[in-house]
């Protein structure tokens, strides 16, 4: 009850905005009740951000091995990565808007899970290019890929006339057709 009333307070209003008392009147708690929970609002944001990390990490490892194509993990990816957002937009909002606020070893631990997320990405286009000397290049796209996916969340009504699934179908065919024009162009060969 905190933690949602807090992440719609978050993107609703910006951290900076929203005070304890703010949140104790959205979740209808008096703020002694949040601190039996929670000793400060950056406390919050720390819980909002690293839970949302751990969905997004949840057990997509041991399903991405269920997959042996690639492209259909790539596919696959991405479509549980605007899922998860889909559901958790205040959450998934309050990782890309809020998680700099952090006190810096809190930030550092946020960005180790979204770093070991973007590997997983990174390795599955290490396998649709058979090159690991690439890595960094591959890395960057991994970016890329989450930045586009991402930015959708500023702009995209899920009531509107674009269901997620189709949206996520055409993102996933933007990328591919890009990445099949980078490795005709011989992008990924090692010189």
């Amino acid at each position: 009850m905190v933690v949602k009333a807090a992440a719609n307070l978050f993107d609703r209003n910006g951290y900076i905005e929203t005070s304890l008392k703010d949140i104790s009147a959205e979740a209808g708690l008096s703020k002694g009740g949040i601190y039996h929970y929670f000793s400060s609002k950056h406390e919050i944001l720390f819980y909002i951000v690293d839970n949302y990390m751990n969905v997004l990490l949840g057990n997509v490892e041991e399903e991405l091995k269920k997959i042996s194509d690639p492209e259909a993990k790539i596919k696959y990816l991405m479509n549980r990565h605007l899922k998860h957002f889909n559901c958790q937009v205040p959450e998934g909002r309050a990782l890309l808007n809020h998680a700099r606020i952090l006190p810096p070893s809190e930030f550092r631990y946020i960005v180790g899970k979204q770093k070991r997320y973007a590997n997983i990405l990174t390795d599955i286009l290490c396998q649709m290019t058979g090159n690991d000397g690439e890595k960094r290049k591959l890395k960057a796209i991994s970016y890329f890929i989450f930045g586009m996916y991402n930015s959708i969340m500023y702009w995209h009504d899920p009531k509107g006339p674009i269901p997620l699934k189709e949206l996520s179908e055409i993102c996933f065919n933007l990328f591919m057709d890009g990445w099949k024009s980078m490795s005709s162009s011989g992008i990924f060969k090692n010189t």
